[in-house]
């Protein structure tokens, strides 16, 4: 018994030694001075908007008509910079508050109309014109505010500072007064005194979205662009196959609207910028959650956390080097072909895995940091392939527009894919796009998890 007895003193003893010492370095054990990298990402994120950027108009978009949609953008992003300056707390904030007593309200609960992913949407609209013209008589101030988008310079950058509570812009509520657009576009295309105009907004509408893909800095924006622009390409292919004669009388438009997406000005590298900015942003010490999944999330200033945090286990400029060490990998791997994205992001991912593996050394300096950053960690490739899908498409559509501008017979296909420009062969395999004799596709192999619908356009026999 007193074996035992002494035996159990020593494991008591051992194990109260083994925590202090752990507390300890915890304690004494200095933070880390924040990289200057890190620091110029972080004052980046502080740069004003101008005040004619469309970021404001995108955030005030839902607000009363009576409201000027800019001056509501800029009090929301005004009130949120202040609110996180305050008291690192979203808590009371509210986008309705600033809306006003009538915001923007959709019918069928903001759902399309039309899923072009389901169904051919150009004659779908040609077919509902009595609703598109009653919606977009109805919603005529929203719609007005929507071409305005188009007119000025597109930011991206969020707020000043972010919270993961911060809020995000009603996209939703935009694509639905966006596709009232796709619907008018469709409507004015059934006269030949309107096909002009209603070519030029289609053009309008590409370049906005597209713009949007290329220049922001929020892999949020990037993804919802991403959907946009391919339900505006999904139509463009729909038009070419039903208006032949828009080849002769619409010939520098029609060349215009399906111009391919350069690989060199479309990358996912730009918004994953930005969402490093983000979550190293988060990760001060004052208000940073940890996030996996949606299945765990906790603010590291209330309990459990607060004394771990307290005592040292948490190293705030520690935690944000780390995490800009790992996206920095991730931008460097994210800036080759997408040929060589798709051979290795395997490997990298596994690599990018591994270390972020907690291993028992962890628990002497900053174990909580290190958690937050393995939580915060997220896979890129889908988004990745996400945006060569979006490439690949354009890519069809404009081999689409110059066989059908060409009058290629089926039997011809093959021979006119395997002549195209380099710049117009598979993104993935830098080869000839693949033409599928039963179904009259042009095809690619995407890689996303929408590449079913990226991935082939439809070719329009002719008589």
């Amino acid at each position: 018994m007193k074996l035992v007895l002494t035996i159990l003193k020593w494991l008591i003893g051992g194990t109260l030694g083994f925590v202090a010492i752990i507390g300890l370095c915890w304690w004494l054990l200095p933070d880390q001075a924040l990289d200057p990298k890190v620091e110029q990402l972080l004052v980046a994120s502080k740069t004003p908007h101008p005040a004619k950027s469309a970021f404001f108009a995108i955030w005030g978009f839902p607000a009363s008509p009576e409201l000027d949609a800019r001056d509501v953008g800029q009090r929301i992003a005004a009130a949120h910079d202040q609110a996180l300056s305050a008291d690192k707390n979203l808590s009371k904030f509210k986008l309705e508050s600033f809306y006003g007593e009538n915001p923007l309200s959709l019918p069928r609960h903001g759902k399309r109309m039309c899923d072009f992913k389901k169904e051919p949407c150009l004659a779908l609209y040609q077919s509902k014109q009595a609703e598109i013209e009653a919606q977009s008589e109805a919603h005529k101030v929203y719609l007005a505010r929507y071409r305005s988008l188009r007119e000025a310079g597109f930011s991206g950058t969020m707020f000043a500072e972010v919270d993961l509570r911060s809020p995000t812009p009603a996209w939703g509520q935009i694509g639905c007064i966006g596709e009232l657009v796709d619907g008018s576009i469709a409507l004015r295309l059934k006269s030949t005194v309107t096909q002009q105009v209603a070519l030029e907004e289609l053009l309008a509408e590409i370049d906005f979205w597209r713009g949007i893909v290329q220049s922001n800095d929020g892999l949020l924006t990037q993804m919802v662009a991403v959907n946009a622009l391919a339900s505006k390409y999904r139509l463009t292919s729909e038009i070419l196959n039903a208006y032949p004669e828009i080849f002769k009388t619409q010939p520098k438009l029609m060349a215009e609207i399906t111009m391919p997406l350069p690989v060199a000005k479309t990358s996912v590298v730009t918004s994953f910028t930005g969402e490093a900015r983000y979550m190293v942003n988060a990760m001060q010490r004052e208000f940073v959650e940890v996030s996996s999944g949606g299945s765990f999330m906790a603010s590291l200033d209330t309990a459990p956390w607060y004394w771990t945090v307290f005592v040292g286990g948490y190293r705030t400029k520690a935690t944000q080097n780390e995490a800009y060490r790992r996206y920095s990998a991730v931008f460097q791997f994210l800036e080759k072909s997408p040929k060589d994205v798709l051979a290795g992001y395997k490997a990298n991912e596994e690599q990018l895995r591994n270390a972020s593996q907690f291993s028992p050394l962890h628990i002497f300096y900053n174990p909580l940091g290190r958690v937050v950053n393995a939580a915060a960690h997220t896979s890129y490739a889908e988004y990745a392939f996400r945006i060569n899908d979006l490439i690949g498409l354009s890519r069809l559509l404009d081999l689409q527009r110059r066989a059908l501008e060409a009058g290629v017979a089926p039997e011809k296909m093959p021979d006119f894919l395997s002549a195209a420009e380099p710049s117009l062969m598979d993104v993935y395999t830098e080869k000839p796009m693949q033409w599928d004799a039963a179904t009259l596709r042009i095809t690619f192999a995407g890689h996303s998890a929408r590449k079913v619908e990226y991935s082939y356009v439809q070719i329009a026999t002719r008589k």
